[in-house]
C-alpha cells in the first residue's frame, strides 16, 4: 500500500499528528509512504522520521527557494494608506497600464478578508472572499467563479495558499505580510506554474521588518524595497459614505417646534442704587454690644486656666 501526504510540513504541524499517527497504526507495517512539501524545517523532517524507514530525501529545487520565473515587489507603505495602494495597483498594474483582472489578495485574518472585499465591492470591483468560516460548497462556488473571470479579485486566507492550483494566474498580492516566512513561499507559488512567469507584490508597514527580514533569511534573497505615491480620496468621494435620502412624507409629519417665549422680565432689584434702612443701621451698631460681652470672657477663661490673679 502507498500513503501520500501532501504539505506534509503543515500537517504535521497544525495538530494533525495524532489523527496522522492514528490512520498510519491502521495500515500495515509494510507500505510505502510519499511525503511532499515546498517547504521542508529540520525540524519536520526528525518529525517525519518516526513514520519513515530508511527514507530517500528526493529535491526538484533549492530547499525553500522561490522561482525565478516569479518577479517579486515589497512596498513600504502607512497602514492607514493600504486600502488605497491595493486600489491603485488594481488599477494601474494590468496590461499596458490598464485594470488587472484576475488578482489574489492574501491577508492573515478572516475577519480583515471579509471586510476588505466589502471595500473592493464598494469600490466598483468584483471581489469575493475566501476563509476558513466558509463552507466547502461556499468556497468552491468562489473559486470557480474566480478560474471563470467572473470574479475579479480573489480576497483569502491562507487556506488558499497550499493546494490550490489555478492556470495562468498572472499577480498575487500580498496584502499582509504573513507571520510565518514559510507561508510567503506558498503564497506566491500559486502564480507562475508551469513555467509561466507571475507578478508578486507585498505591502509592509513600519511594524512588518521583522517578518520581512525573516522572509530574507529564508529564501535566501534581498528586497529592493520602494515606495507608492498613493493618493487619498476624500471622504465625501469614498462610496461607502453615501447620503440618505429623506423620504417627503417624513417631513410632512414632522411637528412644527414651538415659537420662541417671550423672555421673563428681568427683577430691578440687581440694578437699583442702594439705599440703607434703618434696619441696616440696627445690624451694624449691633456688635458694639457684642465685642464689650467677648471683652469680659478672657479674663473668666484664663483665671479658670490658671491666669494671672486679681
Amino acid at each position: 500500500q502507498i500513503v501520500v501526504l501532501d504539505e506534509a510540513d503543515r500537517m504535521l504541524d497544525m495538530g494533525f499528528l495524532p489523527d496522522i499517527s492514528r490512520i498510519l497504526n491502521l495500515l500495515p507495517k509494510q507500505r510505502q509512504s510519499l511525503m511532499f512539501s515546498a517547504t521542508f524545517s529540520e525540524e519536520i523532517k526528525k518529525l517525519a522520521a518516526n513514520f519513515l524507514h530508511d527514507p530517500q530525501l528526493i529535491e526538484v529545487a533549492r530547499r525553500n527557494a522561490t522561482a525565478d520565473n516569479v518577479t517579486q515587489e515589497v512596498f513600504k507603505l502607512h497602514e492607514s494608506e493600504k486600502v488605497a495602494a491595493l486600489l491603485e495597483l488594481l488599477s494601474t498594474r494590468g496590461p499596458d497600464g490598464g485594470r488587472l483582472t484576475q488578482v489574489l489578495v492574501f491577508v492573515n485574518a478572516k475577519i480583515e478578508c471579509r471586510r476588505l472585499a466589502r471595500q473592493l465591492q464598494k469600490a466598483g470591483i468584483n471581489a469575493d472572499a475566501i476563509h476558513g468560516d466558509k463552507t466547502q460548497d461556499e468556497r468552491m462556488k468562489a473559486l470557480e467563479g474566480f478560474k471563470t473571470d467572473a470574479i475579479e479579485v480573489l480576497v483569502a486566507t491562507d487556506v488558499a495558499a497550499r493546494g490550490l492550483d489555478i492556470v495562468e494566474l498572472p499577480v498575487v498580492i500580498n496584502y499582509d505580510v504573513p507571520f510565518a516566512a514559510e507561508d510567503y513561499i506558498h503564497r506566491i507559488g500559486r502564480t507562475g506554474r508551469a513555467g509561466l512567469s507571475g507578478l508578486t507584490i507585498m505591502l509592509m508597514t513600519g511594524s512588518d521588518a521583522r517578518a520581512v527580514t525573516a522572509i530574507e533569511k529564508l529564501t535566501k534573497q534581498k528586497f529592493q524595497i520602494g515606495t507608492l505615491n498613493v493618493t487619498q480620496r476624500p471622504r465625501a468621494e469614498r462610496s461607502d459614505y453615501r447620503e440618505r435620502p429623506v423620504r417627503r412624507d417624513a417631513l410632512e409629519r414632522r411637528p412644527e417646534r414651538a415659537s420662541t417665549p417671550a423672555p421673563a422680565p428681568v427683577d430691578d432689584f440687581f440694578s437699583k442704587p442702594y439705599e440703607a434702612s434703618t434696619s441696616d443701621v440696627a445690624k451694624v451698631e449691633a456688635p458694639k454690644e457684642a465685642v464689650t460681652s467677648r471683652s469680659q470672657k478672657p479674663a473668666k477663661v484664663s483665671a479658670l486656666l490658671g491666669g494671672t490673679r486679681r
